[in-house]
């Protein structure tokens, strides 16, 4: 699989700087410490190995050499919170759509920011706020795709995929940026929830998630509001909106 082209990606983003490594621990931990240092973006990081790459709710996210897209945005913003939670869904959208586009495999996202081909999950994504006061100051967009990836650990054997095929990942990394950089420049903007609805892989199916009190529950899940929460109908016609970030949600097999 080739390396990352530098000058390709300057040359489409001279706007962003690019900081790419052979190995890192997570590159969404790398831009929190450059962050922290005083280097506050606009930047992409790429590795092309993460030892320690993290997941929402504190999972991993496995990483290993050459065989996956390993990537974290920092994108300076001054928005609100409310803003800034449209992030999530707003990059697994622009995700989803660059594999559409660049792959034509028919790419689904399960919500809220998974997305997944032929029943396994072939990306991760993990965005993150910097704030200070009332305002969000900046976004570490991680973002994880298993390009050739195979060889998974156990526990993952049965959930996890890939796109199966060598591609040109710079080209690829460009595809997503062309899609996620006009959307985070506009956070306001709910066009993407078109793509993001029609792409769901969730939509209409029966779901299990947990209530509040930590109990399985089992609904359709009916609808996805213009926040990208989930609307579920329960068995007696209640409804309910799950936010991202509460929840964790599969279906009666599993995924």
């Amino acid at each position: 699989m080739e390396q990352y082209d530098a000058l390709r990606l300057q040359q489409a983003f001279p706007a962003l700087a690019f900081r790419i490594y052979p190995t890192v621990d997570s590159t969404s931990s790398e831009v929190r410490r450059q962050y922290n240092a005083g280097d506050q973006g606009p930047a992409l990081y790429i590795a092309e190995c993460q030892t320690a790459g993290r997941g929402r709710h504190g999972r991993s996210f496995y990483s290993p050499a050459d065989t996956g897209i390993y990537m974290s945005l920092m994108y300076p913003v001054q928005t609100s919170y409310e803003n800034a939670r449209r992030a999530t869904a707003k990059t697994a959208a622009a995700v989803c759509g660059a594999i559409r586009d660049f792959t034509a495999l028919p790419a689904g996202i399960k919500w809220v920011n998974d997305v997944y081909l032929y029943g396994r999950k072939i990306v991760g994504i993990l965005v993150e706020s910097m704030a200070d006061g009332p305002y969000v100051q900046a976004l570490i967009i991680g973002i994880g795709i298993n390009v050739t990836t195979s060889d998974f650990p156990e526990e993952l054997k049965e959930k996890a995929g890939s796109l199966g095929k060598e591609l040109d990942r710079t080209g690829l990394v460009i595809a997503v940026l062309q899609k996620l950089l006009p959307e985070l420049a506009h956070l306001e903007d709910l066009s993407y929830l078109d793509l993001y609805r029609s792409a769901s892989v969730v939509l209409g199916k029966k779901i299990v998630y947990e209530n509040n009190a930590g109990e399985p529950v089992t609904a359709i899940a009916a609808a996805i509001d213009d926040d990208g929460a989930l609307v579920v109908e329960k068995a007696d016609g209640t409804r309910e909106t799950l936010h991202s970030g509460e929840v964790s949600i599969r279906t009666p097999e599993g995924w």
